[in-house]
C-alpha cells in the first residue's frame, strides 16, 4: 500500500472523527469535558484486554500483531496510565516469530458525551521475540506509538475501545548500525476496559 494511500485513509478517518465530535459535542467542548464519566474520574482503577494489528507503512509483507492485558488507574479526571503485558506475533517476508513484552501507556479523554469519549494515547515498551524482527535486526526491540481512539460505554463500568495507531519498532543500535532495521507502521486496535 502506498504512502499516499495511507495518508488519504488517515486523513479521511480524522475527518470522520472530527464530524462525530462536532455532532456529538454541539453543547461545547467545555460542557462535555465537565461531564467526566465516573469510569474516567481520578482514583478509578481499571483492567483492559485488547488486540492490535500493525502493517508496515510502505505496504511491505511485514506486520506485527499484539494481544495485551493491562492494569491502570486515572491519576486525574480523564487522564490515566496503564501497565500492559503484551504477547506478540511478527511476520517479515518468510519469517514468523512470537514474543513477550511490557508497555507503559498514557491516555487522555478530550471529549465526553453521552456514552462516547474521544481520547488520545501514547505508549512505550520493550519486547523480545523468538527470531529477529525486522529481518536483519535483533530479537530484543523497543517500541513506541500512539493515536486517536473512541470509547463506547456498553454498561456502567465497561467500555469498548477502538482506535488508530502508529507504531515504531527498533533495537536502539544494540547490535551496531549494520543491524538496526526500523519498522514503522499504521494499524488499529479493539479492546475492552472495565473498572474494578
Amino acid at each position: 500500500m502506498s504512502t499516499n494511500r495511507w495518508r488519504l485513509e488517515i486523513g479521511a478517518l480524522m475527518l470522520i472523527l472530527y464530524g462525530v465530535v462536532s455532532a456529538g459535542g454541539a453543547a461545547g467542548a467545555g460542557e462535555a469535558r465537565a461531564q467526566t464519566p465516573f469510569d474516567f474520574r481520578k482514583g478509578q482503577d481499571f483492567y483492559t484486554l485488547g488486540a492490535c494489528y500493525q502493517n508496515a507503512r510502505g505496504g511491505e509483507n511485514t506486520y506485527i500483531a499484539t494481544v495485551t492485558g493491562g492494569l491502570g488507574t486515572y491519576f486525574l479526571d480523564n487522564a490515566a496510565y496503564e501497565i500492559q503485558l503484551a504477547g506478540y506475533g511478527t511476520h517479515d517476508g518468510e519469517e514468523d516469530a512470537a514474543g513477550l513484552g511490557i508497555n507503559v501507556l498514557g491516555r487522555y479523554h478530550f471529549f465526553n458525551w453521552d456514552r462516547y469519549s474521544i481520547y488520545g494515547d501514547v505508549f512505550v515498551g520493550l519486547f523480545g521475540t523468538t527470531d529477529d524482527f525486522p529481518t536483519g535486526g535483533t530479537c530484543i526491540n523497543g517500541t513506541y506509538g500512539g493515536g486517536p481512539g473512541l470509547s463506547i460505554r456498553l454498561r456502567d463500568g465497561l467500555e469498548l475501545n477502538a482506535g488508530l495507531r502508529f507504531q515504531h519498532v527498533s533495537n536502539g543500535y544494540i547490535a551496531g548500525p549494520d543491524r538496526h532495521p526500523i519498522f514503522n507502521s499504521f494499524g488499529g486496535y479493539l479492546g475492552l476496559q472495565w473498572t474494578r
